[in-house]
């Protein structure tokens, strides 16, 4: 694993470049002052932080992508369901629902095949129902 000291010079530039990379690191001689930097480093690259043998170790968080994938499909196979089985037009509640899990499946990398069929097919349903 890389260490960076921040006594060297161009540490902050190298921890972004690392990243951005993905990669996991160690951060050697943090002041209190640089923690900042630190935490916003993890927040917009979803990286998690934790202190090793006086070393401050950067890594990225693991998603769950299966377990994330598994609560998508169900949800996705609910609203499929309220919206295909109504004999009226769904309200407006579940369309702006169903909009929100069509966005959240844009935003999810790896998102299994089976949610991108259920999403798919709830576009398609929700598309005809604004051309009656």
């Amino acid at each position: 694993m890389k260490v960076i000291s921040t006594k060297a010079k161009g540490w902050q530039k190298l921890c972004w470049e690392l990243v951005q990379a993905g990669a996991a690191f160690e951060i050697a001689d943090v002041a209190p002052n640089q923690i900042i930097f630190f935490q916003e480093l993890c927040v917009a690259y979803r990286y998690k932080h934790k202190i090793v043998g006086g070393k401050l170790q950067l890594s990225p968080q693991s998603l769950n992508t299966s377990g994330m994938n598994g609560e998508i499909e169900a949800e996705l196979k609910r609203l499929l369901g309220k919206i295909t089985d109504s004999k009226t037009q769904p309200d407006k509640e579940v369309n702006d629902i169903c909009c929100r899990y069509i966005a959240l499946c844009l935003e999810t990398e790896n998102l299994s095949e089976k949610a991108v069929e259920i999403a798919q097919r709830i576009l398609d349903v929700m598309e005809l129902q604004v051309k009656r």
